[in-house]
């Protein structure tokens, strides 16, 4: 019980400053957007810490990080002080969905604090790094194969993955840290409150850009009710939970700047957005498609109707430039090494079986035709679902490209990867759809 109640603090703590700092910088009505985004923020800040103070010779320790977090925690109540109010109204017509959600993440919950580490990529990618990381008492260096044999005797090692950035080891290192050893089902609490704040932050966001409580509920039912999702909280230790966490948040932030002007939104979508890259390498990319969403908005309005058939413009350029560069360099390709580009129609099968067929994903893809129509008709020209949509088509080029024409396809084939990387842009979709349901129903009650 006592090792449990530690792991909590583990978590409460650098979620309690993060939340506190951002609320304190972010000004009133911000609650649910502060707790949500300075969990992520404050998580990872503790990684960043821990890097440092190995990298400064101090070893992995916890109370460089209570001692910053409390001064952090400090400084924050300082400057505002918490004020606690009344919840908004609308949330009660949306009661008997939030009681849905609150069942569906003890169910989670449940899950995730008796189960030991059972993804394959958790205990053979991931874990490793931080179990060796917290015997040690410092950051060991992982290597590559090759590089592994020649240094003989020295205190290296390789998985691999050995490449991979070192965040969400991290994450379960200073579980251990304040455990005071590795335990297989604490060092993975933290994926549980990843879970909460991914709904917490589409909440916050969405309610912020006027979509209704209800509408908000709903959409937060759907995201807590997808099996995959729910998979990666619950049999937790896999870096993607956390890479669709960031990357939403992200795109929340991102959205609401475009929206509303605000520059603390901006600051806010950047730094998830850095975090990405810290997480996984696919991370990179969809930072890329955070930064060309607003350059391709600059287009003027009358333009925008060209927007989508120059993605897939675009996204064919790139696959035709990727295709001369492996020409000219024997077949290699950045990322990807050895891949021979081409168009792999193998893959559509995996994709139309998980999509419509397989339940990995509820009931989701058959609302995407209806609601991409009624987005059409009604909402062509609003400028936030050109944002959105942007967005999306830039990341799904990513999964065109990357599954479609080169040797990562696959792993789509075995039904093993591609999910993953769906995983990441899910809640993006759900936000979209969520917001256009909104959008569309205010609209067909406008009497103008």
């Amino acid at each position: 019980m006592n090792e449990v109640l530690l792991a909590l603090v583990a978590v409460a703590i650098p979620w309690m400053a993060g939340a506190l700092c951002l609320r304190a910088w972010l000004g009133t009505g911000n609650g649910l957007v502060s707790v949500s985004y300075g969990y992520l923020l404050g998580i990872i800040s503790v990684t960043v810490v821990l890097r440092i103070q190995d990298a400064a010779g101090l070893g992995l320790t916890r109370w460089p990080v209570l001692a910053l977090a409390g001064l952090a925690c400090i400084a924050a109540i300082w400057k505002s002080p918490p004020r606690f109010s009344r919840a908004e109204a609308g949330w009660l017509v949306a009661l008997p969905l939030l009681a849905l959600i609150g069942l569906r993440l003890y169910s989670v919950a449940s899950e995730n604090l008796l189960s030991p580490l059972l993804q394959w990529d958790a205990w053979a990618a991931w874990a490793p790094k931080a179990k060796v990381w917290f015997a040690h008492g410092e950051l060991v260096p992982f290597v590559g194969e090759s590089e592994w044999w020649q240094r003989g005797p020295e205190t290296v090692y390789t998985i691999e993955a050995w490449y991979y950035p070192p965040a969400v080891p991290l994450v379960q290192v200073w579980q251990a840290i304040m455990v005071g050893r590795f335990d297989e089902a604490l060092v993975n609490l933290p994926w549980l409150f990843c879970l909460l704040a991914l709904v917490g932050g589409f909440a916050g966001q969405a309610r912020a850009l006027g979509v209704s409580a209800l509408h908000v509920a709903i959409g937060a039912w759907i995201l807590v009710s997808l099996p995959l999702l729910d998979s990666h909280a619950a049999w937790a230790g896999n870096a993607d939970l956390w890479m669709a966490t960031a990357f939403a948040l992200a795109a929340f932030a991102l959205y609401r700047w475009l929206h509303e002007g605000d520059w603390r939104q901006l600051v806010l979508a950047i730094l998830t957005a850095a975090i990405c890259t810290q997480i996984k390498v696919p991370g990179y990319a969809w930072v890329g498609c955070l930064a060309l969403t607003p350059i391709l908005l600059r287009f003027p309005v009358r333009y925008r109707r060209w927007l989508i058939p120059g993605l897939v413009g675009l996204t064919l350029l790139g696959v035709l430039s990727v295709a001369l560069y492996s020409a000219m360099n024997a077949g290699q390709l950045p990322f990807f090494g050895d891949s021979e580009l081409r168009f792999h129609p193998e893959s559509l099968r995996p994709f139309f079986y998980n999509f419509f067929i397989i339940d990995n994903w509820h009931l989701l893809w058959y609302l995407v035709p209806p609601l991409g129509w009624l987005a059409w008709r009604r909402l062509r020209n609003e400028s936030m679902l050109h944002a959105q949509a942007t967005l999306l088509g830039l990341a799904f080029s990513v999964i065109v490209f990357v599954y479609f024409f080169t040797s990562r396809a696959e792993v789509a084939v075995d039904f093993t990867q591609h999910n993953r990387a769906i995983l990441h842009l899910v809640p993006l979709l759900v936000f979209t759809l969520v917001w256009v349901w909104d959008r569309a129903t205010l609209a067909s009650h406008d009497p103008g």
